[in-house]
């Protein structure tokens, strides 16, 4: 592949602790965060890391075209940083990696497609959004880190691996409020499912109770 490519890694095998039943089955807007999640990805290829849960849902839905692997993690509990690795190390050599986590239903292809182009342009080695002055996702490793995201060790996070000292970064400025709303609780899907689709969500809503920038769990 070229050194511009990019495949997205999209992380789907939480174990979703804080809701306390599989989160990516629930139905936000007529779809399930899932199918949600796969929309957003629809135009670059997309590699899913999936648990037991989320392999089957998966499979029941039938994954779309843009769905080139499914890879099984084996160990959910290892948390965000381990999925990702394995997500890395199932693309194809010399290609960007796009992290994207699958439980944010509000996030857009306009912000993804924005972010992986903007790393195309070139000039950077790791890319991501900032809403309200605030990280979001998806963040987009270049190859050199991506090297490192292969052999990230379970102590390590993905928000270490995003501001390591000295890569080369491109922050995209966007006004998409959904790429910082992300579904942990119950009153996290009440909001959501209130809002309905992603034309409810307006600039400063997004939970109150949690980190809306986590990278890990």
């Amino acid at each position: 592949m070229d050194a511009r490519d990019v495949v997205i890694v999209l992380l789907a095998a939480g174990r979703a602790l804080r809701l306390g039943r599989p989160k990516l089955a629930e139905v936000v807007g007529g779809r399930t965060l899932l199918e949600r999640a796969l929309e957003a990805c629809r135009h670059h290829p997309t590699i899913v890391v999936v648990g037991p849960q989320s392999e089957e849902l998966l499979r029941r839905l039938g994954p779309p075209a843009h769905v080139r692997s499914i890879v099984r993690q084996p160990a959910p509990e290892r948390g965000l940083a381990s999925s990702a690795r394995l997500g890395a190390c199932a693309a194809p050599r010399g290609a960007a990696v796009a992290i994207v986590l699958a439980d944010r239903p509000f996030l857009t292809s306009e912000t993804v497609d924005r972010v992986i182009e903007r790393y195309r342009e070139g000039g950077a080695e790791v890319v991501y959004p900032v809403v309200q002055g605030v990280p979001a996702h998806p963040v987009v490793f270049g190859p050199t880190l991506r090297e490192r995201l292969e052999r990230v060790s379970g102590g390590e996070s993905l928000r270490a691996l995003r501001d390591a000292p000295g890569a080369l970064t491109a922050r995209v400025e966007c006004d998409d409020a959904g790429a910082l709303f992300d579904v942990d609780t119950e009153d996290d899907l009440a909001r959501a499912r209130a809002w309905g689709g992603t034309a409810g969500i307006a600039r400063g809503q997004r939970n109150g109770k949690h980190d809306p920038s986590r990278t890990e769990t």
